[in-house]
């Protein structure tokens, strides 16, 4: 018995490989469609976050629960049941003023 194994039979292909993944590819443009989307999202992934690290920061709102209530003045979060801010805001008054508006 011989102990030698055949060798594979690989001819010298033509086919394309993908510059992205490195596989055999069989398109037309020699790149996979998942490839070619995959690297034209990481393009404008990176422009994105290059105008993302231009742009200045948003402010932070708090998230209020039912709990909570803002102030429209100074923007402090206060107990629901207190009628006036720390600032002066009187919360019952605005809240006359909008039953006031809302019948007319």
């Amino acid at each position: 018995m011989s102990e030698r194994k055949p060798v594979p039979y690989n001819p010298a292909s033509n086919v394309r490989r993908c510059p992205v993944c490195d596989k055999p590819s069989y398109s037309a443009s020699g790149v996979h469609p998942q490839c070619s989307l995959a690297k034209a999202d990481a393009v404008s992934r990176a422009a994105r976050k290059a105008a993302d690290d231009l742009a200045p920061p948003a402010p932070v709102q708090p998230k209020l629960n039912r709990f909570q209530k803002q102030c429209p003045k100074c923007k402090r979060v206060v107990a629901p049941r207190r009628f006036r801010c720390d600032c002066g805001h009187n919360f019952d008054a605005s809240r006359a003023r909008s039953g006031a508006k809302a019948s007319t």
